[in-house]
């Protein structure tokens, strides 16, 4: 059997095609289809783990958490980070791939940006209407 094109290995001092001794590439296993809600709580979950010390992007979070939230100022003065980094962070970590409503408000001439949880942010709005 000769295959052309084949890569050759070389079995009991002759060359044979790859492809005829299971050397050649295995085709992918298919793998099970994980939904994007569950891909954003296991980030969620990483983002959380602070393995290697405490990361930027954790004390970012806690901060957000705060009651009185945190500015963009306070933000670069935590982390050193730029301007459009923390405007960065918020769009691509925070509401892309974590799917978080970050809520933002201008208090003495300062935006001020927050995230609620779940369960305080539903007992504002029945309080409200």
């Amino acid at each position: 059997m000769k295959l052309v094109g084949a890569p050759l290995v070389r079995l009991s001092g002759a060359l044979e095609p790859a492809a005829a001794h299971g050397h050649g590439r295995s085709p992918k296993k298919a793998q099970r289809p994980v939904s994007r809600q569950k891909k954003k709580e296991k980030l969620a979950q990483e983002l959380a783990k602070t393995g290697r010390g405490e990361s930027k992007q954790v004390r970012v979070l806690a901060m957000l958490q705060r009651e009185q939230g945190v500015t963009i100022v306070g933000i670069m003065k935590a982390t050193g980070w730029q301007q459009h980094s923390v405007r960065g962070f918020f769009a691509g970590v925070v509401r892309k791939k974590l799917g978080l409503t970050l809520t933002s408000e201008k208090k003495s001439g300062q935006r001020v940006y927050w995230i609620r949880r779940a369960g305080k942010a539903k007992a504002a709005r029945n309080q409200a209407g």
